[in-house]
């Protein structure tokens, strides 16, 4: 059985735009609709988040433990299945932390996983979150490591991208 790995956006308001150099294009979402658009796959195993399409943006209301990390897999998430070959993933991030607790546990991201036992044990990703951060982490085999960090990040909108070349990953932010 071939592995398909898939693209989690978890992200309180975004805008994509997946460009592949497989197809040769240029997939974008302006979520210009009142609903998620094909191809996307909404998850919500704690059944506790609750998200909006208005305006162009996905927004993503995140209440109780929401969490991917060495085995555990409670987040909601917003999905797509990863194409094939080199890609590119840019989303457009804006982060409303509850006013008590500003952004210590608040995470936004880009995650590229592999979907076929338990995702949250093999995945990739470039995120802002906890303490004003940009951190590139990853996870294999539900081993969770941190492969850049950023600190003092003191913005709360801010663009991700994540690039594949091959079997490299390669992540960005802009603010």
């Amino acid at each position: 059985m071939k592995c398909q790995p898939s693209v989690i956006l978890s992200c309180l308001t975004f805008i994509v735009v997946l460009s592949t150099a497989s197809i040769g294009g240029v997939w974008r979402d302006n979520f210009d609709g009142a609903k998620i658009g094909s191809g996307w796959e909404y998850t919500n195993p704690p059944k506790q988040c609750e998200y909006e399409v208005a305006a162009g943006f996905f927004s993503l209301k995140l209440e109780g433990a929401n969490d991917i990390w060495g085995g555990q897999d409670n987040a909601a998430k917003l999905l797509m299945e990863a194409p094939e070959g080199d890609y590119s993933l840019e989303t457009h991030i804006v982060i409303e932390p509850d006013k008590a607790a500003k952004t210590a546990n608040t995470w936004t991201s880009i995650i590229v996983f592999d979907d076929t036992n338990v995702p949250s044990s093999d995945w990739w990703y470039v995120a802002r979150g906890g303490n004003n951060e940009v951190n590139v982490e990853s996870c294999a085999f539900n081993a969770g490591a941190i492969n850049a960090s950023l600190k003092n990040i003191d913005d709360i909108e801010l663009y991700l991208k994540a690039e594949k070349t091959g079997k490299s990953y390669m992540g960005y932010y802009k603010i």
